[in-house]
């Protein structure tokens, strides 16, 4: 939906010209989400570590009639996929991109 809400403004499309579009599996995805706004989360204490402050980033997407806290909250991900325990070389293959990557989304 935003990709298609950039081209129509970016190409001058009249929404009237496209072909009505329904997926409920997104309206049903949207609806539970409810995203309003997004925070980007560090979840280190400590800065001084690269690795653990640029690899454990997310978003965090608040609904709008949110009062407090963020208990209803969800959270975006992006982690590497690892397996099995691979001791010295899992800093240098995280750093140079060998681990497959997935997203993942889940209450915050």
């Amino acid at each position: 939906p935003a990709r298609s809400r950039w081209l129509m403004q970016q190409l001058n499309i009249d929404v009237q010209q496209l072909p009505k579009v329904n997926c409920v599996e997104f309206n049903d995805w949207i609806n539970q989400i409810k995203p309003h706004k997004a925070t980007l989360i560090y979840a280190t204490d400590f800065m001084g570590n690269p690795s653990s402050m640029f690899g454990h980033t997310l978003l965090r997407l608040d609904p709008k009639d949110q009062k407090q806290l963020n208990l209803v909250s969800y959270a975006v991900n992006y982690a590497a996929t690892v397996k099995g325990d691979d001791n010295w070389s899992y800093a240098w293959k995280g750093l140079t991109g060998q681990y497959p990557g997935e997203y993942s989304i889940m209450p915050y």
